[in-house]
């Protein structure tokens, strides 16, 4: 989806649908739908002592760092002198809204639609794309502040290479969407990330051999001093038909194992490949920037959904859940 970026409070003012002409200093040709986006940036000063604008804006809890509103872009004029007086005279409240000088670009929308649920993105210059390369690229750039868990990736995707058994594998699960939980609460990047899950594929289904995977992870990521959950996936089934009396079919790969993890933001796994990040994300990123908490109903309870999703809500306020039913 096409999306710009607006400093407040005038992407709030478009959600409003009190400002319907965004002024630029550019031209554009794009026509067609367009996302909008409150940028992360606070209120410029100048703007905070425009009374007459702030006065404009009915709620003043600003969304920023999230698109928040959808609108079509029929038009593009290029201000002139009488242009703008007409502006002012009919429609002074829009006048307001802008920055209206001769030579600039008024760039006019139709059928603004205020989003249902708001979309977190860090923002771009110009007309931007908010797709799944995007998105990952944004990922990529969040998981990036996780100190731990780039050094973590960097140490297993070594370890890889001097492994023939460790090929298929993932750091997945909370440790990567409760990072990007912190960064667009706020929070410490590290915050509430009680264990880091690393999740690989082995044929091999022994004890022994598991054990044996995990000891040598847990020395090599010893020193970073955080708790794991180390598994291999192949191995699953068996334990839970010991351990629980539970039977479920056996996963044909890591990405199948990770396709099952309950809500579709927790179904996310990332590697590094020649130290380039590789996602694998099977529903898609849009939950994840959303904040939003979705049952994925494959080998998960209700019960143990509404939990974990009540949970996550006492620690990340800005969650949105959807109900299992």
């Amino acid at each position: 989806m096409k999306v710009l970026s607006l400093t407040e409070p005038y992407a709030t003012l478009i959600k409003e649908k009190t400002k319907k002409i965004e002024t630029r200093s550019w031209k554009t040709t794009y026509r067609g739908e367009l996302y909008i986006h409150a940028s992360r940036t606070g209120i410029p000063k100048e703007y905070e002592e425009n009374k007459e604008l702030m006065n404009l804006v009915k709620n003043s809890n600003y969304p920023y760092g999230q698109i928040i509103c959808k609108a079509k872009l029929v038009d593009c004029i290029k201000m002139t002198k009488d242009w703008i007086e007409q502006i002012k005279k009919e429609n002074y409240q829009e006048y307001l809204c802008g920055i209206y000088e001769e030579g600039r670009y008024a760039w006019i929308l139709e059928d603004i639609e205020v989003l249902e649920q708001p979309i977190y993105a860090k923002g771009s210059l110009n007309i931007w794309n908010f797709n799944q390369d995007s998105m990952e690229k944004q990922v990529e750039e969040i998981l990036n502040k996780n100190k731990t868990l780039m050094e973590m990736l960097k140490r297993l995707e070594q370890y890889q290479k001097e492994n023939n058994d460790f090929k298929d594998y993932y750091i997945g699960a909370g440790a990567i969407n409760q990072t990007v939980f912190n960064y667009f609460h706020k929070y410490p990047i590290d915050q509430n990330i009680s264990d880091y899950d690393i999740v690989y594929y082995d044929k091999d289904t022994s004890y022994e051999k598991e054990d044996k995977i995990i000891k040598e992870l847990e020395t090599i990521l010893k020193d970073l001093n955080v708790k794991t959950d180390i598994k291999n996936e192949c191995r699953v089934p068996i334990w839970m038909k010991e351990n629980y009396n539970r039977e479920i079919k056996p996963y044909e790969s890591v990405e199948d194992a990770i396709s099952k993890w309950g809500t579709t933001i927790t179904c996310i796994g990332v590697r590094l490949e020649e130290n380039n990040f590789k996602i694998y994300s099977p529903y898609g990123l849009e939950d994840l920037f959303s904040l939003t908490i979705r049952p994925v109903k494959k080998g998960f309870t209700r019960k143990d959904y509404e939990k974990k999703a009540k949970k996550w809500k006492e620690k990340w306020p800005r969650l949105t859940i959807v109900s299992w039913d």
